[in-house]
């Protein structure tokens, strides 16, 4: 934590490091971020935290792994990186999203109406039933 601290205080732009945060804590910060930037390198089939992210209006920028790039709409919600090894790829999106607070709200008020009329429980739920329910 010492080296990702010393990496924040050399930024020019504010970063706060918090250590781990419990779940219950967890959506007071999305509610202070501008960006959410998930550099996953992970085959997951689909981090949770995209959908809390958009829920807090949060633009995303993502690696093409797993799910992530199934939830994330380039240039609507977010973007897509496809090399989560080339930090470059990664600062273009950021720094893009740091300096144009419109298409931050944008992406972020997007994002929120997507994860609101795609990814709400209540669907989810509908969609299992229509698979699994005749069974």
């Amino acid at each position: 934590m010492a080296y990702v601290r010393a990496l924040a205080a050399r930024c020019p732009i504010p970063v706060i490091t918090t250590g781990f945060v419990s779940p219950a804590d967890v959506h007071r910060w999305f509610w202070l971020g501008d960006v959410f930037v998930c550099p996953s390198q992970w085959e997951e089939p689909l981090a949770r935290v995209h959908y809390e992210a958009m829920a807090a209006r949060l633009p995303i920028v993502t690696t093409a792994r797993g799910g992530n790039s199934e939830v994330v709409e380039a240039g609507r919600n977010g973007f897509v990186v496809e090399e989560p090894s080339d930090p470059k790829a990664f600062a273009e999106p950021i720094v893009r999203l740091l300096s144009d607070q419109q298409l931050r709200r944008n992406m972020g008020r997007y994002g929120q109406r997507l994860a609101e009329r795609q990814f709400r429980w209540d669907r989810v739920a509908e969609e299992v039933l229509a698979v699994w329910g005749g069974r």
